[in-house]
């Protein structure tokens, strides 16, 4: 719903601007089989990684996808899935990970891009807050999710 119903007001468009995640993982309460393993990589790396480089860290160390309803991970991952699982890490209210600035344009055929290439790291604050999540099987602490969203004007939840 991009309006409140009760004073009317207009809510930002679904689609965050680049650096702040998605805004489906705002509603996240559990880290999946993927976004651990992912978390773990930024997690044990010392500098900062492209969407490029955690991709070869998951194929280097035979860490495989796990998709819907499978019991063993079993599928590959390519660029685009790497880049979600990445941005659903970057959108969490638990603020799993962290990214460098970068400035996101559209070109001439209206393709996004951004510049400089952005890199996905974690503060040491940040690894102990993930340890902890990895701790309780991905569970995110209760405190830290936002079930419903408030309108900004009158406060009425939506």
């Amino acid at each position: 719903m991009n309006q409140c119903p009760n004073c009317g007001y207009v809510l930002p468009s679904p689609r965050a601007p680049i650096g702040e995640g998605t805004r489906a993982a705002e509603r996240k309460k559990k880290l999946n089989q993927n976004e651990l393993a992912i978390g773990k990589i930024l997690c044990e790396s010392e500098q900062p990684l492209t969407v490029k480089q955690v991709q070869g860290i998951l194929y280097e160390k035979g860490i495989k996808r796990q998709r819907r309803r499978e019991k063993t991970p079993s599928g590959g991952w390519n660029y685009q899935q790497v880049q979600v699982t990445l941005s659903m890490l970057l959108g969490t209210k638990a603020k799993t990970i962290s990214m460098t600035k970068s400035r996101e344009y559209v070109d001439e055929d209206q393709y996004r891009h951004a510049n400089p290439i952005p890199h996905y790291y974690m503060t040491p604050e940040q690894k102990e807050r993930f340890k902890e999540i990895q701790f309780r099987q991905g569970q995110i602490s209760l405190s830290t999710i936002r079930l419903h969203r408030k309108c900004p004007r009158c406060g009425a939840i939506i």
